[in-house]
């Protein structure tokens, strides 16, 4: 017994004494039982997930019951058919679609949205919201929904509000000659089925796995991998997976209604955990086996426990804080290697410490660099002040000299640059936005002697709106740069806007060159996916606008770009509009950039 590891002893000792017996009896006991145990649960699992089946169909039974309501409705046929024209009978089908919807989700609380699609691909919804078919639409998607031949539950996808749906489609016939008109989409909120399936259990941690017919998941737990599980093709109803080492049960059927795919997955553990006849059986030998590992108990205590209760106490000393602590076995063993082991880890730890101590004072140093760069940044903010004071100066002797053309130009230039300086929100009123462009055409005019007209038309009523700093005041400049220049700085701009449909519009239109109808929609593919490798000065300057405008109220917002009626370009700014404004800036401001009234200006 002198020689071997240490481990080599245990397991000729343990297997001797223990293993022999207990493999003998308990496998043959293990297999009996087992078999008996897994048809028991397997056919009470079987019967619980039919109930799961049940209640899964009964969502998409009443999910099909209201589709089938909107396709068969005839003023919602007439709805889907008749042209797009703004007339008391159109408004009056819609309004009957949004009170039906808004009852249908009301007393269906699995139902999000409702969703009348055309034959031309626009689109109506349970809000009544006319939806278009331009912009980003997948008119490829809603093209094959038309042509589906039954009613069809689609794939999960994102819906509104950030919640998962899933789409149950059902064509819209014409009462006369049975041709597809349109269809209609019932959005089944995804959530409430998952967290119905979440409280299913099958036994105690046992789980439900739900699966489309093209593979994808329903639902599954966060920490399974629903790859693992095999093909439906498989035609397997029953069987085994092991999954992390671990024996699972997998009980398979197929909903009639969805296709959809419902699996239960027990732990194997579980099954294991009712063979109580087999565990008495086991425990019985052990008790027998317990008397004899007894002796064994007392030698292993010698030459195994105690050398460990040592290394343990040196352990103990490191936590106080005594580093000098060392083992000194005098064994070629696994417990040898174990002190060796130890003695190396003490070595490693003070090494750390003083790695630690180094990393300490090199941080010092870090935040002491960090702290003169902060500095060096402030001294560099002193530049722009100097600028704006010096602009202060020119004005002043410039209007001293009797000069009044310059005094003009640099007290619109020192109020554009006191507006460029003032951080203090992103949001400014759209009255500010709107002194800074005048500011601007003052500068125009100066320097193209009047040859460039400016009008303005924005109403009283919005100048309280809220506007992103520097939105206007830009595409102002872009107009005068790449449409009118060209043309020899000759022309008209028209800054106006307007509300519709619970939104703000800003549009900014130029009689200059403007651009082909290619080179537009150049510019809009650039802004919505922004592909462009080496951007030109002029995409750099709308995309800037239009990108501050997204981050700011979301992606449904920034700039279009059109050709206008004289031939030029018009770029229009959509915002959302404002009914409950919360705005801390004092009117004096917008005097104190000017150096006149706020409003003396306005139209």
């Amino acid at each position: 017994m002198s020689k071997g590891t240490l481990y080599q002893k245990i397991i000729f000792t343990l297997l001797f004494l223990t293993m022999m017996p207990l493999l003998s009896v308990g496998y043959l006991g293990y297999e009996y039982f087992s078999s008996i145990l897994e048809e028991k649960i397997v056919k009470s699992n079987t019967e619980t997930i039919a109930q799961i089946q049940a209640r899964l169909d009964s969502y998409i039974t009443d999910v099909d019951s209201v589709a089938k309501t909107v396709a068969n409705y005839g003023e919602f046929q007439l709805l889907v058919s008749e042209p797009h024209a703004e007339n008391y009978l159109l408004y009056a089908q819609t309004q009957t679609f949004v009170a039906f919807s808004k009852l249908m989700i009301l007393t269906h609380q699995d139902i999000q949205r409702i969703t009348i699609v055309r034959k031309d691909l626009s689109r109506i919804d349970s809000m009544g919201r006319y939806l278009p078919t331009g912009g980003n639409l997948n008119k490829g998607k809603f093209a094959r929904l038309l042509k589906l031949k039954k009613p069809t539950v689609l794939s999960p996808e994102l819906g509104e509000q950030s919640r998962w749906v899933i789409p149950y489609v059902q064509s819209i016939l014409d009462p006369e000659n049975g041709q597809v008109i349109g269809a209609v989409i019932v959005d089944l909120d995804l959530q409430q089925i998952q967290d119905y399936l979440q409280d299913s259990k099958l036994l105690q941690s046992g789980f439900i796995v739900v699966k489309n017919n093209q593979g994808e998941e329903i639902y599954a737990p966060k920490n399974f991998n629903s790859e693992k599980l095999l093909a439906p093709s498989s035609k397997r109803d029953n069987y085994f997976l092991n999954r992390d080492g671990k024996k699972e049960l997998v009980i398979h059927t197929t909903s009639s209604l969805s296709n959809w795919h419902i699996n239960g997955v027990v732990p194997y553990q579980e099954i294991s955990n009712q063979l109580q006849k087999t565990r008495n059986i086991v425990f019985l030998f052990a008790l027998i086996i317990i008397l004899a590992v007894g002796g064994v108990a007392l030698f292993l205590r010698t030459y195994l426990v105690r050398p460990i209760q040592r290394l343990q106490t040196l352990m103990f000393d490191v936590e106080s804080g005594n580093l000098a602590a060392r083992s000194n076995f005098k064994r070629n063993d696994e417990i040898g290697k174990l002190g060796k082991s130890f003695n190396h880890m003490i070595e490693q730890l003070q090494q750390l410490i003083n790695d630690i101590r180094v990393s300490r004072m090199n941080e010092s140093q870090a935040k002491l660099l960090q702290k003169e760069a902060q500095y060096q940044a402030l001294q560099a903010r002193i530049a722009p002040h100097f600028l704006y004071n010096t602009l202060d100066s020119v004005s002043w002797l410039a209007r001293d000299k009797g000069i009044r053309e310059i005094t003009a130009v640099v007290d619109s230039l020192a109020g554009m640059l006191r507006y460029s300086l003032d951080r203090s929100t992103p949001l400014v009123k759209v009255s500010e936005e709107y002194q800074h462009v005048l500011l601007y055409s003052e500068i125009i005019r100066f320097r193209t002697g009047d040859s460039i007209e400016f009008d303005f038309h924005i109403p009283d009523e919005l100048l309280e709106q809220l506007i992103p700093r520097f939105t206007l005041q830009p595409l102002v400049e872009n107009a005068v740069q790449h449409g009118l220049e060209p043309l020899g700085g000759k022309g008209k701009i028209r800054i106006s806007a307007f509300v519709e449909e619970k939104h703000l519009f800003y549009e900014i239109s130029d009689n200059g060159i403007g651009l082909e109808p290619e080179k537009i929609a150049e510019l809009m593919m650039f802004l919505a996916d922004r592909k462009d490798e080496s951007p030109s000065y002029e995409k750099i300057g709308l995309a800037n606008v239009h990108n501050r405008i997204r981050m700011t109220y979301g992606e449904n917002y920034g700039l279009s770009i059109f050709e206008n009626k004289e031939y030029g370009l018009t770029i229009q700014v959509k915002l959302p509009l404002a009914s409950n404004l919360n705005y801390q800036k004092s009117e004096g401001i917008i005097s104190k950039l000017t150096g006149s009234p706020a409003y003396n200006n306005l139209p």
